[in-house]
């Protein structure tokens, strides 16, 4: 019942049977509960809060990483998706091509790189069990990668500092520009 607010009303009586006098008192109403209610409030994430946020919890090689995935993957024709969190923060890139918007995987502050195929799945061309075990091959190739065959269902995650070096990242790019381009042609047909 976290968005409901349950208080309750007490009134103590005292007196005698000539006078009574009622005190009434709210309960339920704690300085806990208005600070829960307050961090509660989610907040729409930037990249500069969330470069902090990653390079305070994973160091700045993560941030490296992040910064460079998301710079080419919005070169290749993607948008970013700046996520609403008050603890976590996601950037997912995301194509709209004709009426769909696909998208293709999200980085996290908390140091991962989640694979979206729980929504590629909904789109063609990946409503293709093939097509998507073509993708998971494809990051599998990646050294380090080990995303289970089930994962083509799901949204598994890897930690971001996988692609610490150069051809593990341009791997991992050039897997999601095959991506952007099979979604075009699917579109197109």
């Amino acid at each position: 019942m976290s968005p409901a607010e349950v208080l309750g009303l007490e009134i103590k009586q005292y007196g005698n049977e000539e006078i009574k006098t009622l005190v009434p008192r709210i309960v339920g109403k704690t300085t806990n509960a208005e600070i829960k209610k307050e961090v509660k409030q989610s907040v729409r994430w930037t990249l500069e809060a969330f470069s902090t946020e990653l390079r305070k919890k994973y160091g700045q090689e993560s941030v490296d990483i992040a910064t460079e995935i998301l710079k080419r993957i919005e070169d290749k024709g993607a948008d970013l998706y700046y996520g609403y969190g008050r603890v976590q923060g996601i950037i997912t890139p995301y194509i709209v091509i004709g009426q769909y918007s696909n998208t293709l995987f999200a980085v996290a502050t908390y140091g991962k790189i989640e694979i979206h195929f729980q929504h590629l799945k909904n789109k063609p061309p990946f409503t293709k069990i093939e097509m998507r075990q073509g993708l998971l091959k494809r990051l599998n190739d990646i050294k380090g990668m080990n995303i289970p065959e089930d994962g083509v269902e799901r949204r598994p995650s890897f930690l971001i500092t996988i692609l610490n070096i150069e051809q593990k990242l341009n791997s991992f790019l050039e897997t999601f520009y095959w991506v952007i381009d099979e979604v075009k042609k699917a579109q197109e047909n």
